[in-house]
């Protein structure tokens, strides 16, 4: 058992190491990957431009720090002016993926921060109708709680909010749902 243990952590500390080197090819990519605050910091002090490179897969500083769930660097790179709303080579913003991930305190913040909670990925997915779509109860709840996210767009499969099929969502985000629901379709 003990020997399946090491295996893992070696597993899992070999992909961590091998991801900030082959997806990250800035300094501060590395930085925000690793948690690094302090050094985040002062590269951004001395190249305030960094804060919105892209790495491979389109992803931003800060899509990297919502993927690590590291809620310090999230307001870290929000405060250097992070564009909260730059999207991937998918199309999916920090929130769509804290939303997928289920991660309500990251949820939270993006939209204290004032994410917009209408842009589509690239499948015409808004960040609430995806966390529908797979079921990420609490990510539903906190987004409806905070704001009013369109009933009208539509994804490339002609879905939109109303019509997505909340199957796997807990009973209570089915009746938060199913109330602005109906109240966004009677305006």
């Amino acid at each position: 058992m003990q020997v399946i243990f090491f295996i893992l952590l070696f597993f899992i500390f070999t992909n961590s190491n091998s991801f900030a080197n082959t997806q990250c090819k800035t300094e501060i990519c590395k930085q925000v990957y690793t948690g690094d605050i302090q050094r985040v910091e002062a590269i951004l002090k001395k190249n305030k431009k960094q804060i919105n490179v892209k790495e491979n897969h389109g992803n931003s500083l800060l899509h990297i720090a919502v993927l690590n769930q590291d809620l310090s660097m999230i307001k870290i790179l929000l405060k250097y002016g992070a564009n909260i709303n730059a999207q991937d080579k998918g199309g999916a913003t920090a929130l769509h993926i804290a939303a997928r991930g289920n991660l309500n305190t990251v949820v939270e913040a993006l939209l204290e921060a004032n994410a917009d909670i209408n842009i589509q990925d690239n499948e015409g997915f808004s960040a609430i109708m995806r966390a529908v779509l797979l079921g990420k109860s609490e990510a539903v709840i906190t987004i409806l709680a905070s704001k009013a996210p369109s009933c009208k767009i539509k994804n490339n499969y002609g879905q939109n909010l109303p019509s997505i099929n909340p199957i796997k969502l807990s009973d209570e985000a089915k009746k938060i749902l199913k109330a602005y629901v109906k109240e966004c379709q009677n305006n």
